[in-house]
């Protein structure tokens, strides 16, 4: 019954933002301003990295879910990132014990691996696959913010520092009349229409120059139908035994942001933590996309296939 919201993509509201719509300097007359702070929570990572340049992140939430005749699950998942003045990286996001992926990019190098495997050595696919991977690794606080921010109230709460930084800050809470959602098209991603908030609390210190947000504490908890048997369901979450069967989520999630500015380095994985097997590493990503976990690209990039073979050597 395993539910990782972390990452979403997609809207939940007209006013809700997306990474495109986010702007490069944010008003600071306005960000007490609910639509306002929220597009300062939900921005992508690529854009906090414009702004702070070198950086450290760390984020960890437990997500409860419980819903009638399945036992109740938890699942905690915590980021961490570490981004240096160039814009390169190193990010490590784990799910309890089992789970984790952890992603390098280095010297025009990708370095990614599953929890408890060896690194792949590869050129990036396209310029900008650096980018969406470093969006989606830290992509915990803006999925909670897409799925819940239609619910959410701010409220301004002063001004103060955040290492060494002034910032703005703002409380949050639960909605009496929340703002309808948008369609979703996705059948994985319909469940979310069902969702009503019951509980929603949290704080905020947003960045009074650029609007990124250098500490958040968010609590909500949800109510939720599960998908009906035989539709197509969003992961782990079970399908629903009768039409009366309504799930519930609850959440914790802690952000911080830290050493801003600071001496950030980024380093290549030790060489023995590097796979150097080329037929193995191929072998695995034939298994990804008859699984799913990859798409079948429509054609063979041999050039990609050349700079995979000579990460590997």
């Amino acid at each position: 019954m395993m539910v990782l919201l972390g990452g979403c993509r997609g809207k939940t509201e007209q006013d809700t933002p997306s990474p495109s719509r986010s702007t490069s300097k944010l008003d600071t007359a306005r960000l007490g301003e609910r639509v306002v702070t929220l597009r300062a929570l939900a921005m992508p990572h690529h854009v906090i990295a414009k702004h702070l340049g070198a950086h450290r992140v760390s984020c960890r939430s437990t997500l409860k879910t419980h819903v009638p005749s399945f036992s109740e699950r938890s699942v905690t998942q915590q980021l961490s990132m570490a981004v240096d003045a160039e814009g390169r990286f190193a990010a490590t996001k784990n799910t309890d014990p089992q789970h984790g992926e952890e992603v390098v990019w280095t010297g025009s190098w990708l370095y990614p691996r599953l929890r408890h495997s060896k690194f792949v050595k590869r050129r990036p696919r396209d310029v900008r696959e650096p980018r969406r991977v470093a969006d989606r690794m830290y992509g915990l606080l803006p999925g909670y913010v897409e799925l819940l921010g239609r619910f959410m109230t701010v409220k301004a709460a002063g001004d103060g520092k955040v290492g060494g930084r002034k910032v703005v800050k703002v409380t949050l809470g639960l909605a009496a009349d929340p703002r309808p959602m948008t369609a979703e098209q996705a059948p994985s991603r319909r469940w979310r229409h069902s969702v009503v908030a019951r509980k929603l609390k949290g704080t905020a210190a947003l960045c009074a120059k650029t609007g990124v947000p250098l500490a958040v504490d968010l609590q909500a908890e949800w109510d939720f139908h599960p998908p009906a048997p035989g539709k197509v369901p969003a992961s782990g979450v079970p399908a629903r035994l009768d039409k009366k069967n309504v799930g519930r989520m609850a959440l914790e999630l802690r952000q911080r942001l830290s050493d801003v500015g600071g001496k950030v380095s980024v380093t290549p994985p030790d060489p023995s933590q590097v796979d150097q097997e080329v037929r193995r590493v191929r072998l695995e990503l034939e298994r990804q996309m008859l699984t799913g976990e990859r798409p079948v690209a429509g054609r063979v990039d041999r050039s990609e296939n050349r700079e995979g073979d000579e990460g590997a050597e």
